[in-house]
C-alpha cells in the first residue's frame, strides 16, 4: 500500500507557516512544473501549488521546513527523517520532556482498537503501525547511544488525518495519539531533560 510523502510540524500557527511558505516561493504558482500540497490543521483542509525548488515535492517543502523550524523559539527540536541504525524514523523531538521517535500515519478511514489492536476501517492494516513505532524507537535509542547519551526515547504514532477515534491512548507502551493532540502526547513522559543535558543531547543529535 502506498503512502504519500508527508511532514507534520508541532507548534506553530498553521496558517502563518502556510503563508510563509508561499511568500518564499515568490507567492501562489500554478504553472505546469507547480509543486502541490494539501495542508491539514485540525478539521480543515487547504490545497496550495507553488513554484519548485527541488525536483521532489518534499524536497521543496524540506528545504523551506529546515530554515523555518530553526528560528522557532521553542523548547523542543525537530529532527525530521532522523536516519537511526539504518532505519530511517519521520521525526525524532527531543525537549524538556524527553525524547520522542514520531512514526506518521496518513490514513484517511476510521482508527480505532480493539483488544491491543490498531485497526482501519475495521481490519488489520497489513503492517503493524505498533511494531513499526516500537522498532524505530528502539533504533533511536541505540543510535543515540552509540554517541554517548543513554536514556528514554519514547515511541509515538501519529495519525496526521486526525482520524483515531480515541484522539489519544496508550498501547504496548506507545502513545497514539492525533496530530492536534500531540503536545498533551509530550507531556505524558516522566523523563524529565535538564537544559544542560537538553544542549548536550541535541548538539549530538545535530552532529551525529
Amino acid at each position: 500500500q502506498f503512502e504519500p510523502i508527508y511532514r507534520v510540524v508541532f507548534g506553530v500557527d498553521g496558517e502563518k507557516l502556510i503563508e510563509d511558505f508561499i511568500a518564499s516561493r515568490g507567492g501562489e504558482y500554478t504553472g505546469d512544473d507547480a509543486h502541490k500540497y494539501t495542508c491539514i490543521m485540525g478539521d480543515s483542509e487547504r490545497e496550495i501549488s507553488v513554484k519548485p525548488s527541488s525536483k521532489l515535492e518534499v524536497g521543496t517543502l524540506q528545504s523551506f521546513l529546515d530554515e523555518y523550524l530553526k528560528n522557532l523559539p521553542d523548547a523542543y527540536h525537530v529532527f525530521n527523517d532522523f536516519l537511526a541504525c539504518g532505519r530511517h524514523v519521520d521525526h525524532v523531538v527531543a525537549g524538556p520532556a524527553g525524547v520522542f521517535s514520531i512514526e506518521t500515519k496518513f490514513w484517511r478511514g476510521r482508527v480505532t482498537i480493539e483488544e491491543g489492536h490498531i485497526l482501519l476501517d475495521g481490519q488489520l492494516p497489513d503492517r503493524n503501525p505498533l511494531s513499526q513505532a516500537l522498532k524505530e524507537a528502539e533504533a533511536v535509542k541505540q543510535q543515540l547511544a552509540k554517541h554517548g547519551w543513554s536514556g528514554t526515547v519514547t515511541p509515538v504514532l501519529v495519525f496526521a488525518s486526525n482520524t483515531f477515534e480515541a484522539k489519544v491512548a496508550e498501547i504496548r507502551g506507545v502513545v497514539v495519539i492525533n496530530s492536534d493532540y500531540i503536545k498533551t502526547g509530550f507531556s505524558t513522559n516522566r523523563v524529565i531533560l535538564p537544559p544542560a543535558e537538553l544542549d548536550r543531547l541535541v548538539c549530538l543529535m545535530e552532529n551525529g
